[in-house]
């Protein structure tokens, strides 16, 4: 990953001097729909040229047939290309229509006091049935205000389907839910530090559009044309997924945008179960605990003992290589076609180490701040 800060807008341009089929938030990856919409519209284009060649090129007069042939494949062309462009064009508009209005629904709870998640346990599967993604998320949450709260403000991927939410006694709760953001009657007020338990059943797949909001304003254009390489910022497919913590692949407390500054944190343990299909491996954070074999599936066990503000969530087929670095328990993981080029470097693994564990050290002195986990995967 190259993050190349805000003022780039994300993109890693590699010399294409903003060229702008080469947007992608990671090197190398990016949605090519786009692309290949832009290459049909040429080929539009060009039978429309090429039609008006054979009509009006001057040359020997060409037969009637011919004739009304190139005329034809002209006019054919010509509406291909500007339908396709128009097509494309109010798919944008929709695009942009549609974030606009995620962005607002944000805003409009941005004043809403949010509860302090203290731990989670998931229980997810991936590919196990019909959707993408099944979950169970049960949160243990506190009130860290000073007023009590009847209601409790989440933020969960839009494409993700809410099917119900529960309390600490399995009784389903009150709640509403426009795009993004889950608006859950309390029931009972939830005073001053008092803790409660609410579980959150959903199921289905990541909508791309539905993250970073307030991208399109740093993002590097060149002229308004809609034939840019779109991104790919999170996905769950049959053979992986890739989920940051800004794809709200789980239950967030509050909002993400319309704070004066930086929305408020939240920093909690959890316990997360990942269930795969054999022969992929799930990576999060915290700490392996073990691993279950269900029949063609395998479930991940991953424990996270110290509090942190986020989740992320990776499956594939990887290589892993451990060491430890700096008194820092480390993991490489690795897809198997990129294994040759790790154990060329098999020979000098003492000295990689050493460099490594160097180079931690140098990043620890120039922030003023040591490494706060035992483990980095």
């Amino acid at each position: 990953l190259f993050f190349l800060g805000k003022r780039y807008g994300g993109v890693y341009d590699f010399g294409a001097f903003f060229a702008p089929l080469f947007y992608s938030d990671m090197m190398g990856l990016g949605d090519i729909s786009r692309v290949i919409d832009q290459r049909l519209f040429y080929l539009a284009l060009a039978l429309c040229f090429f039609g008006l060649s054979i009509d009006r090129y001057p040359r020997l007069s060409q037969s009637r047939g011919w004739t009304w042939f190139g005329r034809g494949l002209a006019a054919v062309g010509l509406i291909l290309a500007g339908g396709l462009y128009l097509h494309v064009d109010r798919q944008e508009l929709a695009k942009e229509a549609y974030r606009k209005t995620l962005l607002q629904e944000q805003r409009r709870y941005a004043d809403t006091p949010a509860v302090q998640v203290l731990h989670y346990a998931f229980d997810l599967q991936f590919t196990a049935k019909g959707a993408p993604l099944e979950a169970r998320a049960e949160l243990k949450i506190r009130n860290p205000h000073e007023a009590p709260l009847d209601t409790l403000v989440f933020t969960l991927n839009p494409g993700l389907e809410l099917r119900s939410v529960l309390d600490g006694q399995g009784r389903k709760m009150t709640w509403t839910r426009g795009h993004a953001v889950i608006s859950i009657l309390a029931g009972d007020l939830l005073s001053r530090d008092s803790v409660a338990i609410v579980t959150f059943v959903y199921d289905g797949d990541i909508d791309r559009q539905g993250i970073y909001l307030m991208r399109d304003r740093a993002r590097l254009r060149k002229g308004r044309w809609p034939f840019i390489k779109g991104d790919l910022t999170a996905w769950i497919r049959d053979d992986s997924a890739f989920l940051p913590p800004r794809s709200r692949w789980y239950p967030n407390p509050g909002v993400d945008y319309g704070h004066d500054g930086a929305p408020p944190l939240s920093f909690a343990t959890a316990d997360i179960a990942i269930s795969v299909p054999e022969g992929l491996e799930a990576i999060t954070q915290g700490k392996p605990a073990g691993t279950d074999s269900l029949g063609s599936r395998v479930r991940f066990n991953w424990k996270v003992e110290h509090p942190v503000s986020q989740f992320s969530l990776n499956v594939g087929e990887y290589e892993r290589f451990e060491a430890q670095i700096h008194g820092i328990d480390c993991a490489l993981y690795i897809h198997p076609a990129h294994r040759r080029q790790v154990l060329f470097f098999e020979e000098a693994k003492e000295q990689v180490l050493e460099v490594l564990g160097q180079a931690l050290e140098a990043i620890e002195q120039e922030l003023g701040l040591a490494y706060p986990y035992p483990r980095l995967s």
